[in-house]
């Protein structure tokens, strides 16, 4: 198997030529299905230029040769681009997934970044009873491997002492102040009265945050809002709660062994009172929400007023990373309106058309796994946007029969979260448009918003623009406009050609608008 990044780099660099290589492996391991997943980090410019399909069938090539027969393998390329907000962000989260402990006396330190070719050197001021321990426990060994599995440098990180924290309030820059950072890891105050489930030691994660992920031991905190006391096949029992911080509810499941146990979870486990659980998040596969595993519960006082849910969402990236738009050519463009006051009003300014396939039609329990767009300006369209994105769950039969898509196609490519900076700086400004738009828009305000991304374009609707324009409420699918206008529908329900087809019938209704 792969044993390390360097005996990999070795192997693989010496099969490719000196341009071919811009790899560098961040992590591989086992997925649920025991097959090998691979992730190679490759820089943003290098993906753009160099990162063709013959690249990668010659690095699979030679990655197969590496591994033992028999053992299935997917190879992940992720676009990665070096800056100070990302790395702040992987030095907050880094700490918090440690200790909160650590992070809550770090996340005020004074850190220095440089970027140079080849070595990122991370600088971070601590006072001095959390110096001592942060070199005992090898942390500046355990942060640089942490962030080199996100960078294609080198990371080097270092620790020095500061007299207090007025010293280090004069710092340079400070972690969560940095440029436009949101924090990542937002935590609740609180208050321990009784530990009657083992010892909380962690600082509650608002829930709103800590549901986008599964997380091996996170703390969370709430009041109960309900709970049962229940029996497993086995005549174990157990008890299954839900908790709410104002932010968001979660589930929580304790598994107690001894009688003890279950004496204390059931006295102090009771509806309205308010607890904090540290254990591990994992999502139900088959409801897609989340449940906490106990392992310790506290009863506590919950301090609200450290609770802000003020949304802040994030601008514009400005350069895309993961997603690049194409230049979109076509001839007969050029030739559908001239002269002076031709273009149809409608038309005037940016306008992205988009489409989105999904696994299914509820956006609280279904996911995005294509987007496909399209932006005009002045009637003509420009550029094209379009990936395939990975559920990270498997995407039902029904959903398939229709967009054609399937887990074999998603493999490899990049998730949600990666994909949507990008088309939010690709909708910067422009009205959004789409074939009955209202379903496209709610599932991709809804997953969104989850990433701290607000979409809040004007919008055109060509099923309501045609049964206006054409005066008529049957006939105006996206297939009956297209056929009768004569726009080729090629690939009906993949994102991409339902969109530049959209387009052509918007260009077309905003013509017999004019008339």
């Amino acid at each position: 198997m792969i044993n390390n990044d360097d005996s990999f780099g070795y192997l693989l660099n010496d099969g490719l030529s000196e341009k071919e290589r811009i790899f560098k492996l961040s992590k591989a391991i086992l997925n649920e299905q025991e097959e090998l997943v691979i992730r190679l980090l490759v820089d943003a410019d290098d993906y753009d230029k160099y990162l063709s399909d013959e690249l990668k069938a010659k690095v699979r090539a030679i990655v197969k040769g590496m591994i033992p027969e028999g053992v299935i393998f997917h190879i992940v390329y992720v676009k990665t681009e070096t800056t100070e907000k990302y790395l702040t962000q992987k030095i907050q989260e880094f700490f918090y997934e440690e200790s909160t402990l650590i992070y809550g006396k770090i996340k005020d330190a004074k850190v220095t970044i440089e970027i140079d070719y080849g070595t990122v050197t991370i600088k971070i001021g601590v006072t001095p009873d959390v110096y001592g321990y942060l070199l005992e426990c090898k942390y500046d060994q355990k942060l640089a491997s942490y962030v080199g599995e996100f960078i294609m440098e080198e990371a080097e990180i270092e620790f020095y002492r500061v007299q207090d924290d007025k010293a280090a309030e004069r710092g340079l820059r400070k972690i969560k102040t940095v440029g436009s950072v949101r924090s990542s890891v937002r935590l609740v105050d609180i208050r321990v009265n009784v530990n009657f489930y083992g010892t909380v030691a962690k600082k509650p994660m608002y829930i709103c945050d800590a549901i986008k992920k599964e997380h091996e031991n996170v703390s969370l905190c709430g009041k109960v809002k309900e709970v049962k006391e229940l029996q497993s096949k086995a005549g174990k029992i157990f008890f299954k709660a839900v908790i709410d911080d104002t932010t968001a509810s979660v589930g929580v499941l304790c598994f107690p062994r001894f009688p003890s146990q279950i004496e204390a979870v059931r006295g102090y486990l009771i509806p309205d009172v308010e607890v904090c659980v540290e254990g591990e998040l994992k999502m139900d596969e088959r409801s897609g929400s989340y449940n906490l595993f106990a392992r310790r519960i506290a009863q506590v006082q919950i301090d609200y007023s450290s609770i802000n849910t003020d949304v802040v969402y994030n601008e514009a990236p400005e350069y895309y990373s993961t997603i690049t738009p194409a230049k979109y050519v076509e001839t007969e463009q050029a030739d559908l309106f001239v002269g002076e006051g031709a273009l149809p009003e409608l038309l005037k300014g940016e306008i992205v058309v988009f489409d989105l396939e999904t696994t299914g039609l509820t956006p609280a329990s279904c996911k995005i796994i294509e987007i496909g767009a399209v932006k005009m300006v002045d009637g003509v369209i420009k550029e094209t946007f379009s990936t395939l994105i990975n559920p990270m769950e498997h995407i039902p039969e029904d959903a398939s029969n229709v967009n054609h898509i399937y887990d074999k196609d998603v493999v490899g490519a990049p998730e949600f979260k990666e994909v949507i900076p990008d088309f939010y700086k690709f909708c910067q400004g422009a009205t959004l448009c789409g074939h009955n738009v209202s379903f496209d828009i709610g599932f991709l305000t809804y997953h969104a918003k989850k990433e701290f991304y607000n979409f809040e374009n004007p919008s055109i609707d060509t099923l309501d623009l045609a049964k206006r324009i054409l005066k008529r409420e049957n006939r105006n699918k996206l297939e009956n406009l297209c056929k009768e206008f004569g726009i080729n529908l090629e690939n009906a329900h993949r994102a991409l050609f339902d969109t530049i087809a959209t387009a052509k019938v918007l260009k077309k209704l905003a013509q017999l608008s004019e008339k």
